[in-house]
């Protein structure tokens, strides 16, 4: 006899769910396991009843099923550790019960059996499992009713406060779940074909290149209902390439945001450079060397950003610096006694610029930066 799992009704608490659906499906391996039976659907009601839970508080799919898969492994390996001779009987005995409880759990988060559940969950389902790759989009999108574009403009957002930060990175923000799930909801209503997985701190949206809304009118839309600013990337794929593309778009949002550059909607062609200098190896190391001579100079750091910034000119620079244009001098000429590199020549400046642009992502890289773009929805 399985025993009921209790719990705390805490809304929209994932953590908890996971941890009781994981609890549940221990016991009904530990259970099938000693029995030599795999349980069927009639036996599964309070099973059935933390997966629909868990589908409607927006547990992925994916989370789900491997909630399910490490219950049966832990199961097994407590069955392994005591030298059980049928060990591989065993093993054969539980992805038997893996699958009928992989089965069921699908069957829920499709609306088949869960009552509740309606086709904003199923669309979700969707959109997770197109960017996840995982194979299952076409059959998912012919249960939610929606036809797959052949080809989508790939967007990942990060949702940056509205007010002016200083000189550092915008500030990024986390915005209201309800207010997330309204404007959603009339994204989706409103643009026939396009796929959403926002969260409070931004995510990704998949437009369809048929579709008369644009990806730049979408962020405006954001912006203007939550009140944030956005810093997104537009990457074009195939559906089928669409994972790539959005790993691919996250990249360039985190460079931008690192880069301090104004919020907007960018491409590979506004940051294919900055993008080629930022990859991992050797060149990456050197550049990032040539400017540790100026770590304890941030006056002469800043003048040199500034006066890249204003593409070389030293009054317009010095205007900017609030400085007399002999103070700009004499700071580029200690920049050059530093670094060994003169910023006046044209190889100069292009060299010390690609050392500022890999400088300034490497300050805003830490823990979780780029990972939490990824993790927004």
């Amino acid at each position: 006899m399985l025993t009921e799992v209790r719990y705390p009704h805490i809304e929209g608490d994932r953590i908890d769910r996971c941890a009781a659906l994981r609890l549940q499906c221990k016991e009904i391996a530990a259970a099938s396991l000693a029995s030599g039976v795999v349980p069927n659907g009639s036996e599964l009601g309070e099973f059935t009843t933390l997966v629909g839970h868990a589908a409607r508080e927006g547990v992925s799919v994916q989370t789900a099923l491997q909630a399910v898969s490490g219950a049966c492994a832990s199961a097994l390996r407590s069955q392994a550790s005591g030298g059980d001779p049928a060990v591989i009987d065993q093993a054969v005995q539980m992805f038997r019960v893996m699958e009928v409880l992989g089965n069921l759990v699908w069957g829920i988060f499709l609306g088949r059996t869960a009552p509740g559940v309606d086709n904003r969950f199923r669309v979700r389902q969707l959109t997770e499992s197109i960017l996840a790759g995982d194979g299952q989009s076409r059959r998912l999108a012919a249960i939610a009713g929606v036809d797959l574009a052949p080809t989508y403009d790939v967007m990942s957002m990060m949702f940056v406060a509205a007010e002016i930060d200083g000189p550092g990175p915008h500030r990024r923000c986390a915005v209201d779940s309800a207010a997330v799930e309204a404007i959603v909801t009339s994204l989706a209503a409103e643009s026939g074909g396009m796929l959403l997985a926002l969260g409070r701190r931004g995510g990704t949206v998949l437009v369809p290149q048929i579709a008369a809304t644009s990806g730049t009118s979408v962020v405006q839309r954001i912006r203007a209902t939550l009140g944030v600013e956005v810093v997104a990337a537009a990457v074009n794929a195939e559906v089928d390439d669409v994972p790539a593309a959005a790993t691919y778009a996250r990249e360039l949002v985190a460079l931008a945001w690192g880069l301090r550059l104004p919020p907007r909607v960018f491409t590979t062609a506004d940051l294919a450079l900055e993008y080629q200098f930022t990859r991992p190896g050797p060149g990456r190391s050197r550049l990032k060397a040539l400017l540790r001579p100026l770590d304890g100079s941030p006056e002469l750091l800043h003048t040199l950003q500034t006066f890249i910034s204003c593409e070389g000119n030293r009054r317009a620079s010095a205007k900017a610096l609030y400085v007399h244009p002999n103070t700009v001098d004499y700071r580029l000429k200690r920049i050059e006694t530093l670094t060994g590199v003169d910023p006046l020549s044209s190889a100069g400046l292009m060299s010390l610029h690609a050392a500022t642009i890999v400088d300034l992502v490497a300050t805003a890289e830490g823990p979780g930066v780029p990972g939490e773009v990824a993790a927004a929805c």
